[in-house]
């Protein structure tokens, strides 16, 4: 442990094989998808590595090791359930669920790459930190009927390229 907490990687890399198993686990237990665990385990390992040199009492080691991986775990949450928020606003049914592919997922975030950067900071400040209409207006120095017309617009531009998209897979698939 000592030599972990000076910056020795392969002392920190033998601690963390005891515990990756229970690491990968209990990221499961929250995040349900065997990826974004193993995701989060990873962020969880780099976050440790950069805090060793924190931890007091080495005898804690699993347990500062677990909750780091809890909070990763809830952060990758989080922020899967913004990206839902703002596409099951799209749609009458959610487009971006949990089960969708990675391809897909991909494909969204291409669409956003897209939007120029202030409807991407409209959509941002709207559905990933919940900020209202009237504030995003303020922060932005715009009026608040500019904010609700890129808002709505950028939404309709991408339901529009979701909706080709798809009716492109569904002319493939009966091909």
């Amino acid at each position: 442990m000592k030599k972990a907490k000076k910056g020795d990687k392969e002392s920190f890399g033998q601690l963390i094989t005891l515990v990756q198993d229970k690491a990968y686990r209990v990221a499961y237990s929250y995040l349900k998808n065997e990826e974004d665990s193993m995701d989060a385990v990873c962020d969880s390992v780099e976050k440790a590595y950069i805090k060793i040199g924190g931890l007091r009492n080495s005898e804690y080691f699993q347990t500062w090791f677990m909750k780091i991986v809890i909070n990763t775990s809830i952060q990758l949450l989080n922020k899967r359930k913004k990206r839902e928020k703002i596409f099951s606003t799209l749609c009458d049914e959610a487009v971006y669920t949990t089960e969708n592919s990675i391809e897909d997922n991909i494909y969204i975030d291409e669409i956003l790459n897209k939007m120029n950067k202030r409807d991407q900071k409209i959509l941002y400040l709207r559905y990933w930190k919940d900020e209202k209409i009237k504030d995003i207006a303020e922060r932005l120095n715009m009026p608040i009927n500019s904010v609700k017309t890129r808002l709505y617009s950028s939404l309709k531009s991408i339901k529009n390229d979701m909706e080709v998209e798809s009716n492109e897979k569904k002319s493939l698939s009966n091909r």
